[in-house]
């Protein structure tokens, strides 16, 4: 990860921190219960969601390619009940069936050149959840079929970060699905 990316996601992005991270967050809280949950925050960048979701009782692993990001987030979240992993999400650095939740937030997922891309995140996600884990996925648009072909079961569907119903004058969907 080059350091114009990272400084340009700072740029662009002032906003994806705190108070957003804390609503949407109350949303994945929703879903999930985070209390005492193994939650892999991947492709996590500075860290907003993970602060989250340690203060709501998660132990949380924040996973991100860029060195500069991860340093952000370990600032934002320290070390109590989180930790920094470096790697790609298309080969995740963990075994199988290691969280309870797996959360994608923002845009990362749908940046890849093709859909057999998106479509190994979403298959790895699916490998390193337990039986029973949620996968939380934050998308631009609706094209989702890849988790249901990852096996997964969608529950609710959101159109935004406030929590509104998907329709189709969404902005954006958030997109719950859990293991069998």
């Amino acid at each position: 990860m080059t350091e114009w990316f990272v400084q340009a996601y700072l740029r662009l992005h002032p906003h994806r921190h705190d108070e957003d991270a804390a609503k949407l967050s109350e949303i994945v809280h929703a879903q999930a219960q985070l209390r005492e949950r193994d939650v892999l925050d991947f492709a996590c960048g500075a860290g907003a969601h993970a602060a989250q979701f340690c203060a709501l009782g998660a132990r949380v692993v924040r996973f991100d390619v860029s060195m500069p990001l991860r340093r952000r987030a370990k600032h934002r979240t320290g070390n109590e009940h989180a930790h920094s992993v470096r790697g790609d999400m298309r080969r995740l650095a963990f075994g199988h069936a290691c969280f309870d939740l797996v959360v994608k937030l923002l845009t990362s997922v749908g940046l890849f050149s093709s859909d057999a891309r998106h479509q190994t995140v979403v298959e790895e996600a699916v490998r390193v959840l337990r039986p029973g884990g949620r996968f939380i996925l934050g998308y631009r648009d609706t094209r989702w079929a890849m988790v249901r072909k990852a096996g997964l079961r969608v529950v609710p569907q959101l159109g935004g970060y406030g929590g509104a119903p998907l329709c189709d004058a969404a902005p954006r969907l958030i997109l719950t699905a859990e293991t069998s």
